[in-house]
This record gives structure tokens, C-alpha cells and sequence, in this order.
């Protein structure tokens, strides 16, 4: 790999993103400070000790693409060049080589630590306004998709269902993640092979009965994968059973026997006639795996007027371009005791006071109890970018200043998942305030052309969720699928995976995370289990409409 230099008085190297590209394929825009290089002078040996300093800038310049950068080198000059390898978030080993192949060869190797700051990397994000569909994969979808103007502004509109998945009608339409420029295979080995994101979209549906939302972690196959969705369903009497009449799976409905009452289901309903009704609407968390479709978690919202959600109206019908988000954090849990009196934090890295193992924290710690001033607190660790075996019993430092006890052994790889709702209706902006799981929040209207209106997401931290980026409502889950479909008939406790819900019942995440430990994408090699879809089901769906679809990783 060459890098293109410029001499005077002082040797200044300005390396852009264009000529990167070209010299070396990343694609990536940066700038290395000269301080090192403008002083590669002198000696073969001091040469290649300012080399090393050099390799050292870049690599934490170029943090995100980390994973690109090493086991390569990097030519400067005719006779200067570095090589970089990182072989984890915490250690930079950069050579300086000098004249390299000769008899006056010079190399000089550093090993390094990176500042704190570059081991939580800066987000990305992508955001569709359906102006067309070239950032999405149209070859393989699955019904017909239009962007169109609706309201004065483009959208996304389903225009046809089709049979798909041996269940019902479908329309998904997937994201090209190259036409899209969504790099997830490159932030899933910066994070230790461990994928997260954030994904939003605004929906529209005036039907009574519909199905619609966001599908994740969908595999190479196309046929393993999550979904997160609004439901309403419609029922016709036959004979003295009532019986589904919306073309959409029964899978969805959490009605399995011995384990949940069809809460869905039950009173109050909406009657058309005696002979038509329409189910409460609900958030459904589900996922397709084995070639069946299963619920995992539900949330009934019904309209009430004491508590309005504003994403159903008093005729529970889905009010035009209703927000739904989904937080996805793939990570390794440790369990903690002690904790305080500072939080634990997303994005800090915590070091074994005994075992010297090191981690990342990524997303917020799941509390089962939130007494830190007191430095009790307990509950569990995400962890990425894992270094060592944490030992039971150890402080965990944070820095150099304990932070909490460690209670148990890490735990194998795990999907935890948080869902979020949203809704365009501004006559409540006041009175938004710090409560996660309530529905006071401010408005979260569509961006059409001409308004100031932006994307907004869940903070990183839910301590900081405050009157000012409350947005959106986390989330409580009514109830999760004890029993699923790949576990009956006998639903024996052996029976796994099967997903939880945690947060401790007095944290202000209660009931309001979904851990699950299937659909994981593989700790090398090649990245499975990470496509990102719209999608629509049943007879309604071509009543579907998206838009402000965006992602954040």
C-alpha cells in the first residue's frame, strides 16, 4: 500500500479519501497528523521510529476501519513504509521499516494502547426517503413495491402480496446494503463479531385489520429471521367459532395453550356485526426459524382515552405514519453486584481487577435493581470486543476505579432486543419528560421536503433520557412466549432457545428487553444473519405504506 508524500523544510503527509481509494481500495476519507512523519529524519533507526509513531496516528485516525487496516503496510516513500496489526480494541503493534530489502534496513516496532475514546466508535446512519428503490434489493423481492408521492412527499408503497413462507400473502422488500452503503460486516468485526443496530420506519395503514413492520437478522437463506410489527386482526363467525379472516398467520397470535391466554383476543373487541370482529391492536415481536413463524412478545394497545398512546385512534385504527423502532444489541452478558457509585455506562471499557480480561460495554446495562448511590446495585453487563476470562468475585475497573463486583461466569453469545413506538401527533409535545415507558413524548412527525423535521433515536444511556430527546416510548412487554412453536407439543423445559424478558421490575427498563439466543451471526468468517427488510402480510397489505426508514449502527 503506497502513501504519497510531499518534502520541505518539514515532511508533511496529508493522505485524502479519494487518493486512499484509489492507491488502496478502503474507500475511506482521512487525514494523518505530520507531527511523527516531520520528523522521520536522520538515522535509518530514527526513521523508523517516527515511522511506527505514524502507523500509531493512523490507525487510531482510522479507527472504524480498523479491521481493514491490519496485517497490511503502507508505503510512504521509495524507502519508507509502516504495517500495522491490531489484533484487538485495546493494543496497536505498528513496524516502522526503513529502506526495506537492503542491506541498510531499519525496522523499529511500537506496541501501543488506543485512548478510551477510539474504543467506542462514532455511529453510522443511513436514511431512506423513497425518492426510488435503487438502494434496495428489487431483484429478490417478494410482492410489488412503488415509490410514490403520498401526503406531498414520496413513500414507499406495497402494490401487491404474494403467497411466501407457506403462510399466507407477504410483501418484503430487502435493503441493498452496497447500494445502500451500510457496511454491517465491517462494524460487526469491530465490535468482536458481535452485530448491533438501531432501525426505524414510519407507517401507514388505514385498514381495520393489518400487519406490517420491520424484519432484522434475516440469514443468507432468506428464510431465518425477526420481526417486529403492528397487528390488528379480523375474525368471522362460523358456526359458534370464530375464525381468523385476514390471511394472516394464527403464528402470530399468542394463544399457545397452557402457557398464554389469547390476550389479543379477548374483550374489549370491535364488532362489525354479529358475524365480523376485529381484534385489540399490539406491537408483535416474532421470528421466522425452522421454517415456521413464532410470537415471542406482545404488547396490546388498544385506545383508551385516560392513557392515549396516539398510535391508535378511538376506532383503534393505526394513525398515518405511526413510528416503530427496534434496538438490536448482539453482545456476551456478566452479571454484576456492587455497582457504584458511578454508573456503568454504554461504551466504556471495563478491565478484570484480578483477571486483567477486558470488554466493552455495548447498550445499557440490564438493571434488576438501579441503587448505585449506594453502590449496590446489580444487574447484567453487555459485552463486545472480549479479551481474557473475567473471573467470579473480581472488581470490575473502569479506568482505574472499581465499578462493580462480578457474580458470575460470561455467557455464551445473545440477541437482546427493545422495541420503541412513536407517533405525529404534536397536541402532546408538553409533556414529554424523562420516563422511557410512559406515552408522554414529544411528537416524531414524517420529514417531508421544506420541514425542519429530523430522525430521531433512543439515547445510548437510559440515564440520559430527558425531557429534551424524549421521542419515542419504550416498549413494556405484556407477555412472552413461554412455550414456542419449535417447542411443542410437550413445551419441555429442556426446550431452548426460548426468549425472556428482563429488566428488573423496579429499573425504568421493566419488562422491557427480549433476550434471545438464536439467530446469531457466526465469531468469523463470513457475516450471516444481518439483512434488514420492510415488510407487509395479509389482506391488507397492499393498504401498506413506508416511509423514513433509516438505520443507525
Amino acid at each position: 500500500m503506497s502513501i504519497s508524500n510531499q518534502r520541505g523544510n518539514v515532511l508533511l503527509f496529508v493522505i485524502s479519501g479519494i487518493a486512499m481509494a484509489a492507491a488502496i481500495g478502503m474507500g475511506m476519507f482521512y487525514m494523518i497528523s505530520t507531527s511523527s512523519l516531520g520528523q522521520a529524519s536522520g538515522s535509518g533507526m530514527n526513521r523508523a521510529y517516527y515511522l511506527a509513531l505514524a502507523g500509531r496516528d493512523y490507525a487510531i485516525a482510522n479507527w472504524n476501519n480498523r479491521t481493514q487496516l491490519t496485517g497490511n503496510e503502507f508505503i510512504v516513500s521509495n524507502t519508507e513504509r509502516f504495517s500495522l496489526y491490531i489484533p484487538d480494541d485495546y493494543h496497536i503493534t505498528s513496524t516502522g521499516i526503513v529502506n526495506k530489502g537492503t542491506p541498510f534496513e531499519a525496522k523499529k516496532t511500537i506496541t501501543v494502547s488506543p485512548p478510551n475514546p477510539v474504543t467506542s466508535p462514532v455511529k453510522k446512519h443511513f436514511l431512506e426517503s423513497f425518492e426510488d428503490l435503487t438502494k434496495w434489493a428489487t431483484g429478490t423481492q417478494v410482492g410489488g413495491f412503488v415509490a410514490t408521492t403520498v401526503g406531498g412527499d414520496k413513500a414507499l408503497q406495497v402494490t401487491s402480496a404474494a403467497p411466501a413462507f407457506s403462510s399466507g400473502t407477504w410483501a418484503v422488500l430487502a435493503v441493498n446494503a452496497i447500494g445502500a452503503g451500510v457496511d454491517l460486516t465491517n462494524s460487526w468485526k469491530n465490535a468482536g463479531y458481535c452485530l448491533s443496530h438501531d432501525l426505524q420506519v414510519k407507517i401507514s395503514n388505514s385498514q381495520p385489520f393489518h400487519m406490517e413492520g420491520l424484519s432484522f437478522k434475516i440469514s443468507s437463506s432468506s428464510d431465518t429471521f425477526y420481526g417486529v410489527s403492528y397487528m390488528r386482526r379480523k375474525e368471522i363467525k362460523d358456526g359458534s367459532s370464530w375464525v381468523s379472516a385476514d390471511n394472516i398467520s394464527d403464528s402470530f397470535r399468542p394463544d399457545v395453550p397452557d402457557a398464554l391466554t389469547d390476550a389479543i383476543d379477548t374483550e374489549p373487541l370491535e364488532y362489525e356485526s354479529p358475524s365480523i370482529r376485529y381484534s385489540n391492536p399490539a406491537i408483535i415481536l416474532w421470528k421466522r426459524q425452522g421454517g415456521t413463524f413464532t410470537w415471542l412478545a406482545y404488547k396490546i394497545m388498544p385506545y383508551d382515552v385516560n392513557n392515549q398512546n396516539y398510535v391508535f385512534n378511538s376506532s383503534n385504527r393505526l394513525i398515518d405514519w405511526s413510528n416503530l423502532q427496534v434496538r438490536l444489541v448482539e453482545a456476551y452478558p456478566l452479571e454484576f453486584v456492587a455497582g457504584g457509585p458511578t454508573r456503568l455506562l454504554h461504551g466504556s471499557v471495563v478491565v478484570g481487577g484480578t483477571s486483567g480480561a477486558r470488554a466493552r460495554i455495548n447498550g445499557t446495562p440490564i438493571m434488576t435493581s438501579e441503587t448505585w448511590s449506594s453502590t449496590t446495585a446489580t444487574g447484567t453487563l453487555t459485552l463486545t470486543n472480549i479479551t481474557g476470562t473475567f473471573q467470579t468475585g473480581e472488581n470490575l475497573l473502569v479506568g482505574v476505579t472499581t465499578r462493580a463486583v462480578v457474580s458470575g461466569i460470561l455467557g455464551a453469545k445473545t440477541n437482546y432486543i427493545r422495541v420503541y413506538y412513536g407517533d405525529v401527533d404534536s397536541s402532546h409535545d408538553g409533556t414529554r419528560n424523562n420516563i422511557p415507558t410512559d406515552n408522554n413524548r414529544w411528537s416524531n412527525p414524517r420529514i417531508v421536503t421544506g420541514s425542519s423535521n429530523i430522525v430521531h433515536w433512543p439515547v445510548d444511556n437510559v440515564s440520559d433520557w430527558n425531557a429534551a430527546n424524549d421521542y419515542m416510548t419504550l416498549v413494556q412487554w405484556d407477555g412472552v412466549n413461554t412455550c414456542p412453536s419449535y417447542c411443542q407439543p410437550n413445551c419441555l423445559p429442556t426446550c431452548v432457545p426460548v426468549p425472556h424478558i428482563l429488566g428488573g421490575i423496579s429499573s425504568v427498563e421493566a419488562n422491557a428487553i427480549i433476550e434471545d439466543s438464536s439467530l446469531l451471526t457466526p465469531n468469523s468468517g463470513t457475516i450471516d444473519y444481518s439483512g434488514i427488510a420492510l415488510h407487509a402480510t395479509g389482506n391488507t397489505a397492499t393498504s401498506s405504506y413506508f416511509d423514513d426508514f433509516a438505520i443507525q449502527y
